[in-house]
Parts: C-alpha cells; structure tokens; sequence
C-alpha cells in the first residue's frame, strides 16, 4: 500500500516471509504503485504478484485499442474493481473481451469490493476468478442458492467450507471481526482464516 522506500521495505520483508515458509507458489503480492510492483519485479522475480493500476490500465487501453500483441503482461492476476477513473474517464473493466484475454493469457481476474448479491452474481456469471467482499456471509448464501459446488484439488470431493481472507487484519476492527465470523458460523462455515 505504502510506496517508495516504506513500500520497498515491506517487499523485502514480505519476500522474507515467503521464502522462509516456502509460499512461493501460494502467494500473491500485489501493490497500488508501479515503483514497488518494478523493485519487486527486479529484486525478487520468483514472487507471483498482481498487476499494479499502471499494468491494469495499459492492459485495457491496449485491450481496447485491439493492440495486445504489444502487451508483455507478466503478473498472475488483476485484482481490480468494477470501475477504475482515469483522469477523467471512467473505465469499465467487466467487459467479457477482458476476462477472456486475461484468461488466455493464465491471467486471473479477481475483483473487490463486491458486497451486493446482484453484483456477485452478474460477476460469477462473467467469470470472475475471485470476488474479494466485505460480506462473505451474502457471497455464501448466493453461492449456496445457485448450487454452486466446490471440488478439492485432485480428490473430486466436495468442500463443506470457505476459505475467508481478511485483507487489513492488522486493524483495530479485526477482533471485532473475527467475533462476527465466529458468532455467524453457522451460516458462514469458514474451514480456514487468513489475515493479511
């Protein structure tokens, strides 16, 4: 979140987390700032990380202008909302051709902050990878309504719960949080919490 040299530190000690608990393969850093997301690119290319704004909008612009033969993206995914200004246009960025050129490319297309039913499931019906909310609790109850079903890698078995991230959980709401995920836990079955 932070750029220059607070937002180079916190790379440094994030990629030290990484490589000491051997999360290479399951972490996703992603940053605001093109400065950060270029050290981190430089000074440790081993980490998967997600697109900063500046890749997102040349992304869609090149997108648009059918110019993304001369998009060299190398992020795992697009963690983006909706709708993102610049200067003073508004872009759209659920456009089905986005989806499918992220999706060709290995991309992964992950959006936030999506806390009404009707958002979350325009997107799902999209194709959306992940939908980032301040309501799991709605995204559950949707998913449960449309039977949607989840497979456990290699084993074909369904599961019975949800992986919850908590972006921010160094925050003062966080214990206040955890207890609204523990008083709901009978219809928001979390098998797993992650803070970050």
């Amino acid at each position: 979140k932070d750029r220059d040299e607070k937002g180079n530190k916190a790379c440094n000690y994030l990629a030290w987390l990484i490589k000491k608990y051997n999360l290479e393969k399951q972490v996703v850093i992603g940053s605001f700032h093109y400065e950060v997301t270029k050290y981190l690119k430089r000074n440790y290319p081993y980490i998967i990380r997600g697109g900063s704004i500046n890749e997102v909008i040349r992304f869609v612009i090149l997108e648009n202008l059918k110019l993304n033969a001369l998009d060299f993206t190398d992020f795992a995914c697009l963690q983006i909302p909706p709708t993102q200004k610049v200067c003073f246009i508004s872009l759209k960025l659920t456009k089905k051709a986005y989806l499918k050129k992220a999706h060709k490319r290995n991309v992964s297309i992950q959006f936030w902050t999506i806390n009404t039913k009707e958002e979350m499931q325009y997107l799902i019906d999209l194709g959306a990878d992940v939908i980032m909310t301040d309501s799991p609790d709605v995204l559950y109850e949707l998913l449960k309504e449309i039977g949607y079903r989840w497979k456990v890698k290699g084993k074909g078995e369904i599961m019975k719960t949800l992986k919850l991230s908590i972006i921010g959980a160094g925050s003062t709401y966080t214990p206040e949080l955890i207890e609204g995920i523990i008083n709901k836990k009978d219809s928001l079955p979390v098998g797993k919490l992650y803070l970050m």
